[in-house]
Parts: structure tokens; C-alpha cells; sequence
């Protein structure tokens, strides 16, 4: 046991620790400096700021995008000391991800899951609060270990020998000198393999497979079919049995194919290349494969490829113009409908409709828009909440790893925007301008002028020069100035 923990061992998590004393040793130097306060947020332009995040959380960022804190009230947190770790916490979910040097390295705890992911090393243990738990871990494609749900326990050696569970689809498979030897069992079926893949027999109490790959195979399901190729691929045949499927279908390649069944007849001349077929609800013809294809029946399709190309089934509606570089979706979901454009590497344009919901120009109510030109700028909008981004290095669409590790180094200017919030940011805080409802705005270019008002009727004002070298605040209460950073006067207002 404590050997197999050693070799399971989730890696140890970094602690961001120093870097939350930086920023609050940056704050306690500017706590006594009301002109880097604006409405009570610390603003030093690039070098340090605290303030509320438009998504209302409490957030922290030193030396531009290098490094972030953002914590909210519910139990959700996020650090970043960008592009080297990040770490994403939601106490709601018991969810806990850890990134290192993203994509080389990923720690991920889901209640009581963990799994990790370092350069080729994985590993996934299902029960984290059990030593002895099931899991499973590897050094791709070296070495495999692990325990499965029987509680038992296999190790692997690729290619010299060992014993594989619950693996690419196979409950179990054990191995010799690979490709010289392997046995697989799924389910009651027991699968050898010689000299893989060229000889294998398969047995199960329905099914009977033997192949000498590429000379002759055979394949049998009871009452549903039976298969053989010989010279594989130029003559392969299969005999169907199950009733309302019944049948033939045989293929002399690169010649001519047909498939006669109860449901089914079919043509191929040259396969693939030229081919027919025709069932209760749908008719099939390619001449010549890819390039003209065409579907009639439970689903309609058409295809001159790559100039154009058009396919519809239940309600779901793609195309493409100059495959791959121009292609459109329309997508029925619950309750709303998707609509996407692409067009690479430069356009993505994504719009999502709410269904059976009006707005108030009796237009159907679009929830969400997305729309991206690549690689300078990107318009995102859910619910009432917008932002403009650029740059917009990153050629697909929004990726979560992406978003947390790397964009926000080469984001230049942000537009955020809420129902009661604006907010323009230009150059990680060198200019910054908010806007929050009517009782609070500040703006500031940073480190020459910053001015804010702070309450609805603007009795809370202030403005500075140079952090302090001269600046005036001012409430219901008093008027103060302050000459040379340090010096302050004023009087009691009224």
C-alpha cells in the first residue's frame, strides 16, 4: 500500500503565498497615499490594483496580467501567476484545479476525484479520501499501473510484457513482447493475438472471429451475421440473418460492390469512388465520392466538395463553402437555437436565440453573441453582460485554460460592461475608466492623473497630479489638499 501511494502520489501543489504578501506589502505602502484610493480601490495603474471585478468579485492584480487574486463571498477563488501557475477553486462544486506551466501540467480534484496530468504522466483515482481506492496512472506508453474496480491490482511494461484493466474499451489485457503477444478479454469474449495485427482468434458464446490478416478472415454473430474477406481489401462478403435485415452484401475492390438485404439495396462501381443505395427512408448517391455526394430522406444533404456543401437533419442545418475555410451551423437545443459562422482562421461569429421568449420589440430574445476577428478583436455577450478584447491572439473560440493562463499577457485594451457597470482598460491599468451606476466614477492615467466621484449627489470627489504630488478631495464633511505627497490642509466644508 504505502508503496503504490508513493507511485500514485497527487504532485505537490504550489503555494502562491509570497506572492499575496507582495501585493499586500504594495497596498500598506499606498495605504497612507489617498490619491492611489479612489472611491476606496487601490489603483497604481499596471503595478498594483484592488478593486470589484464587473463579476462582483473581490480582485487583486500586481505587474499588469503577471499575477491576479480574485475571491468571492460564495467560496470561489482564482489565482494566477501568469503564464507559470494558476490555481481555481469553487467550494460550492468541491472543485479545486491547479495549473502548471499550462499545458504541461494539470492537478484536478471533483469531490472525490483527483486526477493529474504532467508532460506524458496521468493518473485518476476515483475515491481521494480511500487509500485504497481504485485508480489508474501511466507514463505514456512506457509504464501503466493501477486498481481497478475489482480491487485488482495490474502493472505494465510496453512493449516487454504485463497486465492491463478496464483499458481501451477491454476489461483486461495481458501482453508479451508486443506485438508478439497479447490476450484481451471484454465481457465473455477472449481475444488472442499473434504478431498483432496480422493473426488473432476471437470467442464469446455468440461470437467467432479468426483473421490471417491481410489473406483470409471470417467473422460469425449468431442469428445476426457472418462475415469473410479474402486478399483483404479485394473480396470481402457478409451474410445478415436477423429478421427485416436479412441478406447479402459482398465487394470485388477496386471493381464493383452490392448489398441486397430486406431494407437495403446498394450499387458500388470503382468503390468508393461511385456509389447507390436506397432503404425505406433515405436514397444515397456518390459520383464520384468525396467530391459529389447526395442524401434524400430522414436527413437531406448535398455536397459538390470542397466548393460547396449543404446538410439538414431534424432541424440541425450545416454548410461549407470552400471546405474548410467557410462553414455555418444551425443547432436546436433545448429551448434556444445556436447559430455559427466561421470562416478560418480569421472570423467566428456565434449568436445563441432564446425559443418561445419575446423581448420587447417582439423580437425572439438572443441570450447570448459571440464574435471574434482574428488575431485583433473579440465581442463576447451573455445576458446583460459585455466585453470588447483585444488583442485576440488565440484562433478558436473561448478556451478556459486559455483564458485563465495566457490571455490575459497579450489583452491590450477591455470594454466590460453590465447593466449598471462600464469599464474601458488600456494597458493592464496605464488607463483605466469606471463607471459604476451613478454614484461611482473614476478614471486615471497612470502615473500622471487620476480623478473619481464617489457617491450619487458628488459630494465625494477627489483628483490628483503625480499620486499625490498635488491633489484635492473632497466630502460632505471636509476639503482637503495635498502638495508634495505628504503635505495636507484643508477645512471643514459649510
Amino acid at each position: 500500500m504505502l508503496a503504490r501511494d508513493r507511485l500514485y502520489a497527487v504532485p505537490r501543489e504550489p503555494s502562491p503565498r509570497w506572492l499575496l504578501m507582495l501585493w499586500l506589502a504594495l497596498s500598506l505602502f499606498s495605504a497612507g497615499c489617498a490619491s492611489v484610493r479612489p472611491c476606496g480601490n487601490l489603483d497604481l495603474g499596471f503595478v498594483t490594483t484592488c478593486d470589484t471585478s464587473p463579476d462582483g468579485a473581490d480582485r487583486c492584480r500586481v505587474a499588469g496580467p503577471l499575477f491576479e487574486h480574485q475571491s468571492t463571498a460564495t467560496g470561489q477563488s482564482f489565482t494566477g501567476v501568469r503564464p507559470f501557475y494558476a490555481r481555481t477553486e469553487d467550494a460550492t462544486r468541491k472543485r479545486r484545479l491547479h495549473e502548471v506551466l499550462w499545458p504541461l501540467g494539470t492537478t484536478k480534484h471533483l469531490g472525490q476525484e483527483s486526477t493529474w496530468r504532467y508532460l506524458l504522466g496521468y493518473g485518476h483515482d476515483f475515491d481521494n479520501t480511500t487509500p485504497g481506492s481504485r485508480y489508474r496512472a501511466m507514463v505514456f506508453p512506457f509504464l501503466f499501473w493501477g486498481r481497478d474496480k475489482d480491487d485488482t491490482s495490474y502493472f505494465a511494461f510496453f512493449p516487454f510484457g504485463g497486465a492491463l484493466n478496464e483499458f481501451l474499451g477491454r476489461d483486461r489485457i495481458v501482453f508479451a513482447l508486443f506485438p508478439l503477444y497479447a490476450h484481451s478479454v471484454t465481457g465473455d469474449m477472449h481475444s488472442q493475438h499473434y504478431l498483432w495485427p496480422f493473426i488473432s482468434r476471437s470467442e464469446s458464446e455468440d461470437v467467432s472471429r479468426f483473421r490471417v490478416f491481410p489473406f483470409y478472415g471470417r467473422s460469425s454473430d449468431e442469428g445476426e451475421y457472418t462475415k469473410h474477406f479474402v486478399l483483404w481489401p479485394f473480396w470481402t462478403h457478409a451474410r445478415y440473418h436477423e429478421p427485416g435485415h436479412s441478406g447479402t452484401s459482398h465487394i470485388l475492390f477496386p471493381i464493383y460492390g452490392r448489398t441486397r438485404t430486406e431494407d437495403q439495396q446498394a450499387w458500388m462501381v470503382l468503390p468508393p469512388l461511385f456509389r447507390w443505395s436506397k432503404t425505406e427512408g433515405r436514397t444515397d448517391l456518390n459520383a464520384p465520392w468525396p467530391f459529389f455526394q447526395y442524401t434524400k430522406g430522414d436527413y437531406n444533404k448535398l455536397y459538390l466538395w470542397p466548393l460547396w456543401g449543404r446538410r439538414e437533419q431534424s432541424g440541425n442545418r450545416s454548410s461549407f463553402l470552400l471546405w474548410p475555410f467557410v462553414r455555418t451551423h444551425h443547432i436546436d437545443r433545448a429551448q434556444e437555437t445556436l447559430d455559427r459562422l466561421v470562416v478560418l482562421p480569421f472570423i467566428t461569429h456565434e449568436r445563441v436565440k432564446q425559443d418561445g421568449v419575446q423581448n420587447t420589440d417582439d423580437k425572439p430574445d438572443i441570450t447570448s453573441r459571440y464574435f471574434k476577428l482574428w488575431p485583433l478583436v473579440s465581442y463576447q455577450r451573455q445576458e446583460d453582460t459585455s466585453r470588447v478584447r483585444l488583442l485576440e491572439l488565440w484562433p478558436l473560440k473561448h478556451s478556459a485554460p486559455i483564458e485563465r493562463n495566457m490571455a490575459p499577457l497579450w489583452t491590450l485594451y477591455t470594454r466590460t460592461a453590465t447593466e449598471d457597470l462600464l469599464e474601458h482598460e488600456l494597458l493592464w491599468g496605464l488607463f483605466r475608466y469606471r463607471r459604476d451606476g451613478e454614484a461611482s466614477r473614476q478614471v486615471s492615467l497612470f502615473p500622471l492623473f487620476s480623478r473619481s466621484r464617489c457617491d450619487a449627489d458628488g459630494a465625494k470627489r477627489h483628483w490628483s497630479l503625480l499620486l499625490g504630488l498635488l491633489g484635492h478631495e473632497q466630502d460632505k464633511e471636509r476639503s482637503t489638499w495635498r502638495l508634495l505627497w505628504f503635505l495636507k490642509f484643508g477645512k471643514r466644508a459649510g
